[in-house]
């Protein structure tokens, strides 16, 4: 610190004797009178004090600052914690064993709808999405499409067989890595949700299970992958196995087997129970890459898409960004330990926390928001495949007895060995019969008993109405 003193104060001398001759050359060179020579000799010396004196504290400050920041990397360091985003890669899969080998093949092969206004297949699909009432309008115009997209099938089938998946990611270009995978992904799965609505309206509901069990592989494919939005895509992919197994049971027969089958499917597939530590852990090291790339390269990539101003990133103090990046691991160590100690981390409490940061705290505000809305997406996940699992166990209930149980305890241990709970209370999941059918709910992230209501009711298609997580099964 003495010798780092030192060198501070060198340069600020340095800065004062040079400023010092550069007002005097100044001076003796403009025809002044004395008296204006003296003022702007005085002016010239204050301004030269001024910026010495701003270089000495900024410069204190950078070296403090600095000192602090490389203190808490060394501790993520020293607890074997990922600093770099390829630490977070996941483990290698032999081309055997790997199902995005397969999963990409089918990619190529798959036919999209044209992008034009006013397009049947488009069309169609938006419609059979808004379906409440079993019957698909426009089917011969979906079952072309989806002749067409026979061959993907066929490669995502073989490829949901396989024992891991692991896409190719260059993980060491931080927040730039491609990640072309993933729309890809979603649009699969959508278009093997809409295969098993047509499979079962035609009186096929086994293999509408069996398709809608590919497409939870496909999604879950996703799920040693770190990054947030790669979880995000998976959780979102998912959910067309779900919102089309809803659609199956209300309105076909599936055997018991094929019920048993996709209640194994959906245990296999759920969310890893470290999946959003690692996301964070991720998260963070993709953070403090994204401050050395910024530090390293101002006209960078990353740089440019968390620093809009030229000016910022080019003139912002060192120590400020230092500050900037503290900031961003304290909340992100609080909100890791938190995850560690299963204490949870309450929606909107990283956004209080973001708003009180300095404005100058640029890269903070740009990468932290999102954290705080992941566990919910988390939970909604884990309550839409208890709620399926237990729909399912229903189902079989009723081909063994002949009706639905009055109570779901009635299906541990016959079907269930347990009946999952709600994972945002902790209670019972909700159920009540209803005509011919059923109703079974999660309260959701509210906690509210909204009676099975969700954010938009699938049965007439308005909303907002609750905030619960349900599956309503009409037969």
């Amino acid at each position: 610190m003495a010798a780092r003193g030192k060198t501070l104060f060198g340069k600020a001398r340095i800065a004062v004797v040079a400023m010092t001759g550069l007002a005097l050359h100044v001076a003796r060179r403009l025809t002044l009178s004395p008296r204006a020579r003296r003022v702007l000799r005085v002016g010239f010396l204050g301004a030269a004090a001024l910026g010495t004196t701003f270089f000495i504290v900024s410069s204190v400050l950078t070296f403090s600052s600095s000192r602090q920041l490389q203190a808490e990397l060394r501790k993520i360091e020293a607890a074997r914690e990922p600093l770099a985003p390829v630490e977070c890669a996941p483990p290698d899969v032999s081309q055997e064993e790997n199902a995005a080998v397969l999963y990409k093949q089918a990619f190529a092969l798959r036919v999209d709808p044209p992008q034009t206004e006013g397009d049947p297949v488009a069309e169609a699909l938006d419609g059979l999405d808004d379906d409440h009432t079993g019957k698909i309008a426009n089917r011969a115009t979906l079952e072309k499409f989806l002749a067409q997209n026979a061959e993907c099938f066929a490669k995502l089938e073989q490829g949901a067989r396989r024992p891991a998946c692991r896409f190719d990611v260059d993980y060491s270009l931080g927040l730039s890595t491609p990640l072309p995978h993933l729309v890809q992904i979603r649009t699969v799965c959508h278009y093997l949700r809409v295969r098993a609505q047509l499979e079962a309206e035609a009186g096929h509901p086994d293999e509408a299970l069996a398709t809608l069990e590919v497409a939870a592989r496909v999604a879950h494919g996703l799920a040693t992958e770190p990054c947030l939005i790669s979880q995000l895509v998976r959780l979102a992919a998912s959910k067309h196995a779900t919102r089309g197994l809803e659609w199956v049971l209300s309105f076909s027969e599936p055997g018991e087997a094929a019920c048993r089958a996709f209640i194994d499917t959906l245990e296999k597939t759920a969310s890893p129970r470290d999946a959003y530590l690692k996301t964070l852990l991720c998260e963070r090291s993709l953070g403090t890459n994204a401050f050395r790339a910024i530090r390293e390269n101002p006209d960078g990539d990353d740089a440019k898409d968390l620093i809009e101003s030229w000016a910022a990133r080019r003139l912002l103090p060192g120590w400020v960004l230092a500050k900037d990046e503290l900031a961003y691991l304290e909340i992100m160590n609080d909100a890791i330990e938190r995850v560690r100690k299963n204490e949870g981390i309450e929606k909107g409490s990283i956004d209080e926390r973001v708003e009180s940061l300095p404005r100058l705290a640029f890269v903070t505000r740009a990468l932290v928001p999102a954290i705080d809305k992941i566990p919910g997406r988390f939970r909604e996940d884990e309550a839409a495949r208890a709620v399926a699992r237990v729909s399912l166990a229903l189902r079989i209930h009723r081909l063994r007895a002949g009706s639905y149980p009055e109570k779901l305890d009635d299906l541990a241990p016959a079907v269930l060995a347990s009946v999952p709970r709600d994972p945002f209370t902790g209670e019972a999941l909700r159920y009540e019969r209803a005509g011919a059918g059923f109703k079974v709910w999660s309260k959701g992230p509210n906690k509210k008993d909204d009676g099975g209501a969700m954010s938009t009711d699938r049965t007439t298609g308005t909303g907002p109405l609750g905030d619960d997580i349900s599956f309503r099964v009409s037969r």
